[in-house]
This record gives structure tokens, C-alpha cells and sequence, in this order.
């Protein structure tokens, strides 16, 4: 089986939360990334339709740049708040 066939069976079994994530540990390099930073990301990953987007888009700068705009626009909102 491909390696795009797995995944697809994969997300037809898991939520896209589980697989997200799943995907998110296996493709960054999670332990020389902040903890704070590694957290955000996990948190995103709540919300299912910011889950869909980040499997959508392919490994590279674009799904970088992402999860950037969007952890940031998180770190924002909890600035806000206190």
C-alpha cells in the first residue's frame, strides 16, 4: 500500500484532530521545538476544520507559514485576555 493510500485510510478512521496530530509528530521535529510553540500547535488541532486544513496542505513552507499565522493569532488572543 502507498504511502498516500495509508494515510487516507488512516484519516477515514481516526478523527482529523487524531490524525493531525499523528501527522504533525511524525513530520516536525517536535523535541527541539519549543514547548510552548509544540503546545499551540496541539491545541489548533482542537478545532477540527484548522485540523482538515493543516492535512490538506502539503510538508513545506506554505503549511509552515500556517500553522505559524495561525499559533500566532492564538499567542495574540491570550495576550489580549490577560
Amino acid at each position: 500500500m502507498s504511502d498516500t493510500a495509508t494515510r487516507t485510510t488512516a484519516m477515514l478512521t481516526e478523527s482529523k484532530t487524531e490524525c493531525a496530530i499523528e501527522v504533525f509528530l511524525k513530520e516536525y521535529d517536535v523535541d527541539r521545538m519549543p514547548s510552548a510553540k509544540r503546545q499551540h500547535v496541539l491545541q489548533l488541532f482542537e478545532d477540527s476544520v484548522k485540523a482538515t486544513c493543516f492535512l490538506s496542505l502539503k510538508p513545506g513552507v506554505l503549511r509552515d507559514e500556517w500553522i505559524n499565522y495561525e499559533i500566532g493569532n492564538t499567542v495574540e488572543e491570550e495576550e489580549e485576555s490577560e
